[in-house]
């Protein structure tokens, strides 16, 4: 049996992320746009007839995740609040909560990247600025634009 609410929270998430949106405020609909929404009823309270209350979760792809972790609570109570300022379609529904974890790795080949990574294998300091200025000179395989940019990291 389908739950009306979990049906109707798409467009209730869509809804909060237009309102983010008209606000500018980009950070919020960046999580709601990528993330990986999933409602689940996880209390109900028997009072006046029942209530049902639900978490929305949201699965964010990592590199989204690790750029909002130091303010992770924050926004989950802007859009805890957003999405109750929206409104519950359904009499005795409604969210009680938002939680953002990061999305789970279903990468096979995870093992051999992370000791590729811990190696240092494929790790440069080539942050290219401009294709036409390319880094031309080398020291302990490191490439370098000039002399001074090799002595300053040799201090």
């Amino acid at each position: 049996m389908s739950d009306p609410f979990i049906e109707y929270s798409e467009s209730m998430v869509a809804t909060v992320a237009k309102l983010f949106a008209l606000e500018g405020s980009a950070k919020e609909v960046a999580i709601l746009a990528h993330a990986v929404l999933e409602v689940v009823q996880t209390n109900f309270d028997n009072w006046n007839g029942g209530t049902y209350f639900y978490t929305l979760y949201l699965y964010l792809p990592l590199n989204l995740y690790v750029q909002i972790v130091e303010e992770k609570e924050k926004i989950q109570k802007r859009i805890y609040e957003k999405l109750f300022s929206v409104g519950v379609p359904y009499n005795n529904h409604c969210f009680e909560e938002v939680l953002i974890y990061p999305q789970a790795s279903n990468d096979p080949n995870w093992r051999d990247k992370a000791k590729a990574w811990l190696s240092g294998k494929n790790i440069t300091n080539q942050g290219r600025v401009r294709s036409d200025n390319i880094a031309s000179r080398n020291c302990d395989g490191l490439l370098f634009r000039s002399q001074p940019e090799i002595n300053f990291i040799l201090l």
